[in-house]
């Protein structure tokens, strides 16, 4: 899907990395987390489990469980 994981991240189990979505070095992604077409996630950031970021989005700070970051950077509770 033309996703790049790159050194040291460390992908959880049913995670979904969409088309063009980007994970810099040494990311931790949790279990049924899905990142966004064309998404990126900064260097040595951890995303918990269940977390969504939407399309395009820039991921500049950690997310905990259940959370999910929109297009302008608002990170909300994930239903």
């Amino acid at each position: 899907c033309n996703a790049i994981v790159s050194h040291g991240s460390v992908v959880g189990n049913h995670v979904h990395l969409a088309p063009g979505s980007i994970l810099a070095g040494n990311c931790q992604i949790g279990d049924l987390t899905t990142i966004g077409m064309s998404s990126t996630v900064y260097e040595s950031l951890k995303i918990g489990k269940n977390c969504l970021t939407y399309n395009n989005s820039s991921v500049l700070t950690n997310l905990e469980d259940n959370q999910q970051l929109d297009q302008n950077g608002k990170i909300k509770k994930r239903k």
